[in-house]
Parts: structure tokens; sequence; C-alpha cells
């Protein structure tokens, strides 16, 4: 209890997000990695948006590309403005899977340039 007081609820936020966001920065399987964007697409927290973007300019495709659905799904979420951006910025990139997902994604969002 008085670790959580002195640190501002870091244990619950870390439960939520942060052990997702380590696991995408680690040199764990693509299998888990994919785990953590499927959680991380659950969370309306802007960490979750810069893990997911990075994740997105990835070399691993499947992450790449679930990383562009996770953004996607930020229809509803306070952080849809901010998803936005990273799905615009890989319709560029050279892998048509990645880029597809983009697409689909803004499309949730209804993004309108």
């Amino acid at each position: 209890f008085l670790f959580n007081a002195m640190n501002r609820g870091f244990d619950p936020w870390y439960g939520r997000v942060g052990r997702h966001l380590h696991v995408l920065r680690s040199d764990a399987s693509v299998e888990r990695k994919v785990g953590a964007i499927e959680a991380l697409a659950l969370q309306s927290q802007p960490e979750s948006i810069v893990g997911l973007e990075r994740a997105l300019h990835g070399d691993e495709l499947a992450v790449a590309r679930h990383a562009a659905w996770a953004l996607g799904v930020q229809a509803r979420s306070p952080m849809r403005p901010i998803a936005t951006r990273p799905l615009v910025k890989v319709l560029d990139d050279p892998r048509p899977e990645v880029r597809r997902e983009a697409l689909i994604g803004l499309a949730r969002l209804q993004y309108r340039a």
C-alpha cells in the first residue's frame, strides 16, 4: 500500500499497460508481441498508442500488421485523434499487409484527409 501511495499507482498501470510495452521492447517471440498488442488495443492510454506506433515500424510483419489493427480499433477511445497519425504515416510502408491494415484502421476511425 505504501509503495503504491509513493509511486502514485505504478503497480496498477504496469499491470494494465507497462508489462505489455515491456514485451514489445524485448526480444520476445512474435506470438507474445502480438498478444501484448491485443492487450494494448483495449487500453485508452497515451503510452499504449506510443508503443503501438513503435511496433508499427518494426521489422516483424505480423507485429506491424497487428499494431496497425490495434490503432484502428481506437474508434471509441479518447485516443482516437492520436491513433490516426501513425496510421497515416504508414500508408507509404513497402509492406502491402501493413498498408491494408492501416487503411482499414483509418476507415474504422472515420479519418478524412
